[in-house]
């Protein structure tokens, strides 16, 4: 079953989100330090981006094939 994938400036936030939302613990989650391997073998139904941060275009190219089959909302 997909889930979310966190996405954040850094670990720290990752993990405080997780100790607030217990069901947040599975998910993959990406950083700026991790984004290369962030998202490999995950099918994700949604991005939620938990942080302000940049999401760099190199970011986005290494989120997509995980959203391939996530529905669309418009």
């Amino acid at each position: 079953m997909a889930s979310p994938v966190l996405v954040a400036p850094h670990r720290g936030w990752v993990e405080d989100y997780r100790r607030d939302h217990p069901e947040a613990r599975h998910w993959a989650y990406m950083t700026p330090r991790n984004w290369r391997t962030a998202c490999r073998g995950v099918t994700a139904s949604e991005v939620k981006v938990i942080a302000p941060m940049t999401i760099t275009p190199d970011m986005l190219d290494a989120l997509l094939p995980s959203l391939v089959r996530a529905d669309r909302r418009t």
